[in-house]
């Protein structure tokens, strides 16, 4: 079932969740990071940064890591629960 469909406009969703990536790819450390533990080359980026299962992936990793999640929702001026809730109108989210 896809979650994408509600208040949260998906494109919305989409551009915070490419803000996440953005965020990440901003400092050397976090991105080596979160290409470590995903398995990806920085090559690997461009093709999936459209997809929405990549994307989710993305907002995965960002929710796993609560100081991460902080620094992130402190630099969009979002609620880290605001990005909880966009998490799960991606594919892959646990229906509740």
């Amino acid at each position: 079932m896809d979650m994408r469909n509600s208040d949260t406009n998906t494109d919305q969703v989409d551009i915070v969740a490419l803000g996440a990536l953005r965020f990440l790819a901003c400092e050397t450390e976090r991105f080596s990071r979160f290409l470590t533990l995903s398995g990806l080359t920085p090559e690997d980026i461009a093709p999936l940064a459209s997809q929405p299962d990549f994307l989710a992936s993305v907002m995965d990793y960002l929710l796993s890591d609560e100081k991460l999640l902080l620094e992130f929702a402190e630099s969009e001026s979002l609620q880290p629960q605001t990005i909880a809730a966009m998490r799960r109108k991606l594919p892959g989210a646990p229906q509740i």
